[in-house]
Order: C-alpha cells, then sequence, then structure tokens
C-alpha cells in the first residue's frame, strides 16, 4: 500500500523528471498528435513503463 508520503513524494517525481523529459522527447521528434496519430500510443507507452517502474519502487 502507498502512505499518503510516498504519493506526495511520487506526485514530485513525476513533476520535476517525467513531464520535462517529455516535453524534450516530443519537441526532438517533432511529434504533433494531429499530424501523426500513431506517435501518441507510443509516448504513453513509454509514460506507462516509466510509471510502472516508479510504482515498484513505492511498492517495497
Amino acid at each position: 500500500m502507498l502512505k499518503l508520503v510516498d504519493i506526495f513524494r511520487f506526485n514530485i517525481i513525476i513533476g520535476i523528471k517525467i513531464f520535462p523529459i517529455s516535453k524534450q522527447f516530443i519537441k526532438k521528434n517533432n511529434i504533433k498528435p494531429k499530424n501523426n496519430p500513431k506517435m501518441c500510443p507510443v509516448v504513453f507507452q513509454s509514460f506507462s513503463d516509466i510509471l510502472k517502474k516508479y510504482f515498484t519502487i513505492f511498492s517495497y
């Protein structure tokens, strides 16, 4: 079970690490959802992989 503190920490980690990376990733690969709808699931897939890694850390 996640404690409230862990969830708070988890939110900070997401805010600091994941979102800046996603912005750079989207800029670098010039991903525009309207132009390239096939790329969206790829981005979200990488997000879900990252989230799973973080959740496995917190589950210990």
